[in-house]
């Protein structure tokens, strides 16, 4: 009896051996099969042959597959070129990239303001954030705000986004905005200006500069902001200074007629803001 039980659970043991066996074989050949439905549902997706795409879909391909050209996927594709029936279609196969998409759409769009316009609603309007940020820590917001687009704002606006240090600090002094724009940023002439008693003072060096006030004491008092020049700085922003990206703002208040108290707004995320790019 005892070595008919030893034989009987060697059998099994063996069973199961040969059936882990064959699932590690089943899913390895569904992780060589991947890539090949991802590229099925790409080919037919650029086709705009939308039947086919959903069943590779549902086959299993991944809508966010980063196949697109510049290692995008397609719904971050459709954002930048403004295909609203491309991003309808995506929407239907639970693409996840909207975030993403959206600042694409509004920071790289190949089209016209118009259709800039219509490609963000969209996107929002099928799950996109309007507070998102991207992997350099700037924000949808601050995306809106530097292509100048006041009705992309105003919308975003009205879908829950709110304007961000990032945002402000970018577009100094509001003086040369449009309305909608000044209204949309608020109180960022006064978050810019230097206060009364104090003046701007400002330094670079490689393409890197810091802008602050000073008090009569030589105490740095108020906004205190680092960041990147453009290439050839434009005049109008902070005197002859137009930042490219902020990397840190901080305040400055003053606590005693001698001493400050100083807190951080913003820093840029790991410090990427130092980087060559958009």
């Amino acid at each position: 009896m005892v070595e008919l039980k030893w034989n009987i659970r060697r059998a099994l043991d063996g069973a199961l051996c040969v059936m882990a066996m064959m699932l590690a074989g089943v899913v390895a050949a569904q992780q060589e099969k991947r890539p090949d439905l991802d590229r099925k549902f790409v080919d037919f997706y650029n086709k705009a042959e939308f039947v086919e795409a959903w069943k590779i879909w549902k086959q299993g391909a991944d809508p966010d597959a980063t196949l697109m050209p510049g290692g995008l996927t397609p719904l971050e594709h459709a954002g930048i070129h403004g295909m609203t029936k491309h991003i309808a279609f995506l929407s239907s196969v639970d693409a996840k990239s909207v975030d993403s998409a959206l600042i694409l759409a509004i920071s790289r769009h190949a089209g016209n303001a118009a259709s800039r316009r219509d490609t963000a609603d969209q996107l929002v309007k099928i799950g996109a954030n309007p507070q998102a940020v991207d992997k350099y820590g700037r924000s949808v917001m601050y995306w809106t705000a530097k292509v100048r687009d006041d009705v992309i704002m105003q919308r975003l606006v009205t879908r829950g986004g709110v304007p961000d240090i990032y945002s402000k600090l970018m577009l100094c002094p509001a003086a040369e905005l449009p309305a909608a724009v000044k209204q949309f940023l608020g109180d960022m002439d006064e978050l810019c200006q230097c206060a009364p008693g104090t003046r701007p003072r400002m330094s670079s060096q490689a393409g890197r500069y810091s802008r602050w006030c000073e008090g009569a004491d030589g105490r740095r008092l108020g906004l205190e902001v680092e960041g990147r020049l453009d290439p050839t700085p434009a005049p109008g922003h902070w005197g002859d200074w137009h930042p490219r990206e902020i990397i840190a703002a901080r305040i400055h208040e003053s606590t005693t007629p001698t001493t400050t108290t100083t807190s951080e707004l913003y820093r840029c995320q790991n410090m990427s803001c130092m980087r060559s790019g958009n």
